[in-house]
């Protein structure tokens, strides 16, 4: 009797795991929506910002630019870590992280963003950790971008550092989320090519204080855009793995039900056979 009751009390608490992870899916799967939208409106404006630069620029714009330049007197590097604030993800954070320890070396630094990564990778190397920044949300992660880029930037053109990766889950489409290490800084000269379709402007107050600022803008979009990835990626994992533990489950209760039937049906059968032979004792 005692193992019944066991059994259906398992029952009864995968049967509230399986309600929490469906509605843990659900709302994942409305977050993916809303991030995709704002991926889609992220990326047009990136494209815009990135038209115009080739229009307003020149060689000679892009020769002295500090952000196309590696800076020669240094041999540090800094690492962005883009991971997640909460868990319930799968491999998100866990493959990024281990990814992210297999790069560092004796000339890296690290910025972290995101509370799973600073859990770990504090520490880990506590003395490498450049900066922290955590609980982001979609409301204001513009202005999170600027704030984290702002520091990056003061460290690269202040010569603290060679060059500036940054290592996240990159989305392609919605199976396909690769781990993606790329160089934020220096960035890359542009194509020539590209550069001779440009129109003739008038820029006010000058050309270079134009280009400057836009490319200065453009960075920080950069990293907006990376961040807004990441969090479409992190959805659609969490969305993944809440359907997994919820299908999970649903063959657990299975398992459980036809268990809980078997030992009722055996204690009805021995209850049975107890009655029937206490009536044959009975008769002789």
């Amino acid at each position: 009797m005692a193992n019944i009751r066991d059994i259906k009390t398992r029952i009864v608490s995968v049967r509230e795991i399986s309600k929490i992870t469906r509605a843990m899916k659900m709302v994942s799967t409305a977050k993916y929506k809303k991030a995709m939208r704002f991926l889609d409106d992220g990326n047009q404006y990136v494209q815009e910002v990135e038209s115009l630069l080739i229009r307003v620029s020149t060689d000679v714009v892009y020769r002295y630019n500090p952000y196309f330049s590696i800076n020669k007197n240094s041999d540090k590097e800094l690492l962005i870590v883009v991971t997640a604030d909460k868990g319930l993800c799968g491999s998100f954070n866990t493959n990024l992280i281990r990814s992210a320890l297999q790069k560092i070396n004796g000339s890296t630094d690290l910025f972290i963003i995101g509370k799973r990564g600073r859990s770990i990778l504090e520490k880990k190397h506590p003395d490498r950790i450049f900066g922290v920044t955590v609980d982001l949300s979609e409301h204001d992660l513009f202005k999170r971008a600027i704030r984290t880029m702002l520091s990056v930037k003061q460290a690269f053109l202040n010569g603290k550092y060679r060059e500036v990766k940054i290592i996240y889950n990159h989305f392609e489409s919605l199976g396909r989320l690769p781990l993606v290490c790329e160089q934020l800084l220096p960035l890359p000269k542009p194509d020539p090519l590209k550069q001779k379709s440009q129109r003739s402007l008038m820029l006010e107050p000058s050309p270079d204080a134009v280009f400057n600022h836009l490319m200065d803008h453009y960075i920080d979009l950069k990293l907006f855009k990376i961040l807004l990835e990441s969090q479409l990626a992190e959805h659609i994992t969490r969305m993944n793995a809440m359907e997994a533990a919820t299908k999970n489950a649903d063959e657990l209760i299975n398992q459980l039900v036809l268990s809980y039937n078997r030992a009722r049906q055996a204690l009805i059968t021995t209850e049975l056979l107890e009655v029937v032979n206490g009536a044959e004792a009975l008769k002789q």
